[in-house]
């Protein structure tokens, strides 16, 4: 945790056996449930915060004496956003007397919204940001300034009208496929213009492939078969004409 190494911490703190965990002082059970929880919040999405701390019999007997911490985490599962902070918030001076959390109690706090953020907007595809600003209790002002700063960190993927004040959140798959399909766009329109600059060039050369078929008809004995298959007219040109794609 001392490293900043939240995920690993977390980790950590939950695989702690209560039965027999026995530790001198100052490192305490109410210590660990502390540790483990802020860690884990600040680190875990939703599927592993469940899996690995609230249905875990053995991280509960850690967290169970905290009651504010079970209320903590359990809001964050539920998405009660608003009381999610307001439990920080009171927790805020307890941590702030902790030697070994104090220092890092800043940026977990930081963490911890920003996973917050994250969580309630991969919940839906479109977001007005005014409703969020009511459901995260903050200016809807701020609210975009704080969206706009983790879209550009990489941290959201997704786009802000400010017209309408909705934020728009981007499915992968669905870029997957339009970009997929703009990339056969593009490989059908190079190959439309590959057949009109041959049928240019064609035309600008005065060249027939209709009579040099016809010539090589003759040539190879088949003048007879040529008028029983029927005449080989202009139509026929491109159909005829056979071009290998360019090497690049």
């Amino acid at each position: 945790m001392s490293n900043k190494s939240y995920l690993a911490a977390a980790n950590k703190f939950i695989s702690i056996d209560h039965e027999i965990f026995e530790y001198p002082y100052p490192l305490s059970t109410c210590d660990i449930a502390y540790y483990g929880c802020f860690c884990a919040l600040a680190s875990y999405d939703r599927n592993e915060l469940n899996e690995k701390v609230i249905t875990n019999g053995n991280v509960r007997k850690f967290l169970e004496p905290e009651g504010k911490l079970v209320d903590l985490i359990q809001a964050f599962r539920n998405n009660s956003f608003a009381t999610v902070f307001q439990l920080l918030e009171e927790m805020r001076p307890l941590l702030l007397l902790n030697i070994f959390i104090e220092p890092q109690q800043k940026q977990l706090y930081q963490l911890i919204r920003h996973r917050a953020f994250v969580q309630y907007i991969s919940t839906f595809g479109v977001i007005s940001i005014p409703t969020m600003a009511i459901v995260f209790s903050i200016d809807t002002n701020e609210l975009i300034d704080e969206l706009v700063n983790l879209i550009d960190c990489g941290i959201i993927d997704a786009r802000i009208d400010p017209i309408s004040k909705t934020l728009y959140r981007l499915d992968e798959n669905a870029t997957l496929k339009n970009s997929t399909r703009l990339a056969k766009i593009q490989k059908d329109l190079e190959q439309q213009a590959h057949i009109l600059v041959l049928r240019a060039a064609v035309l600008i050369n005065g060249v027939n492939p209709a009579k040099e078929f016809e010539a090589e008809m003759e040539a190879s004995g088949a003048g007879g078969m040529r008028h029983r298959m029927g005449t080989f007219d202009d139509s026929d040109m491109m159909d005829y004409f056979v071009y290998d794609e360019p090497n690049h």
